[in-house]
């Protein structure tokens, strides 16, 4: 029920250590080693950064990973969708609810799953910037079942 690991070599081991188990593990991918810019696209698939901000109102689409079980399960190494989808409902989804926050208040998700077309384990999420969000960076937090992704990631709103 809890995995420990020990690292062994030439016959000398180190101290056991406990694992720390979770359902999720969610991580928003970032620009400066998970901090700063997001890896965000707008609305319209360009890039978001500070000479490219979204609108207020507009939903801007989070890679991110560590969203744990998925339904129906992906294939370690394989590509979602590569074949193509036919509908929305085939896209790979978390088993545990998604939302999402910019700067610390709730945010509309449009839509959330695997990233059609990257190897299984990437999740996009689609989430609409709350109109009275101040323009700048703005900080934006993703869970998964309840875990939330690293703090400091920012989003760019006009």
């Amino acid at each position: 029920s809890s995995p420990y690991v020990q690292v062994k070599y030439l016959g000398q081991g180190s101290n056991t250590f406990t694992l720390v188990q979770a359902s999720t593990a969610p991580g928003i991918f970032a620009t400066n080693a998970g901090q700063g810019q997001g890896a965000i696209l707008n609305g319209d698939n360009s890039p978001n950064s500070s000479s490219n901000p979204i609108a207020k109102g507009g939903v801007i689409q989070v890679y991110m990973t560590g969203e744990g079980l998925i339904v129906p399960a992906g294939v370690t190494g394989g590509v979602t969708c590569a074949a193509g989808c036919a509908t929305l409902a085939q896209i790979p989804k978390p088993a545990l609810p998604v939302a999402a926050l910019i700067n610390g208040q709730p945010a509309t998700i449009t839509f959330y799953g695997e990233a059609a077309g990257f190897v299984s384990g990437v999740m996009q999420v689609d989430v609409m910037i709350p109109p009275n969000t101040p323009s700048g960076p703005a900080s934006i937090v993703i869970s998964v079942g309840g875990n939330n992704s690293q703090n400091g990631v920012t989003v760019s709103v006009q």
